[in-house]
């Protein structure tokens, strides 16, 4: 179709993005996912140029991969999302339970021990952590400091938390 003509795919992004945003728009709130999407509807469509069937309607075509790309986002989120209410519970327990200074102190201890293991290890995941959870700043914030897809982000975050959890784990084990 395109035999690697990028200005002319250039001009189908231009034509069909509108279309492609409607979809995604109507069913991804956050604004970064959906732009995340957006881009990767293109991307997606452009490297399976081959599976096209001509006359089936380029638009439907991509808007097809667009809700594909959705539903995926979607249920990563309801996962994601589900991982943090189980944490939040189990970090709302842990704070309303009648531990004794020593102990809290133990764990604050064992935290930032478990910080500079991850800073050896992996720096960029350790900068990702410290923006994120102690300077609450937006993952696609993220992404533009670190010159990563905001999916990447999210991937080198959910690597950095399994890391913690295991380190702390041991830890906190441990006499």
């Amino acid at each position: 179709m395109l035999a690697g003509d990028l200005e002319a795919y250039r001009q189908i992004v231009l034509r069909y993005q509108n279309e492609v945003m409607r979809v995604v728009n109507a069913l991804v709130f956050d604004l970064s996912a959906r732009e995340d999407i957006v881009q990767q509807v293109f991307v997606r469509a452009y490297l399976a140029l081959d599976q096209y069937e001509p006359g089936r309607g380029f638009g439907k075509w991509l808007k097809a991969i667009a809700r594909n790309l959705v539903r995926e986002e979607l249920r990563k989120t309801l996962r994601h999302r589900g991982r943090v209410e189980a944490y939040a519970k189990l970090a709302l327990e842990r704070l309303d339970s009648p531990d004794d200074e020593e102990l809290r102190l133990a764990r604050e201890q064992a935290l930032r021990d478990c910080l500079e293991t991850l800073e050896q290890q992996d720096t960029h995941a350790a900068r990702a952590v410290r923006w994120h959870y102690l300077e609450a700043r937006q993952t696609a914030d993220i992404a533009v400091e670190m010159k990563r897809s905001a999916g990447a982000v999210r991937t080198l975050l959910y690597r950095a938390r399994a890391l913690l959890r295991d380190c702390l784990e041991s830890k906190l084990a441990s006499p």
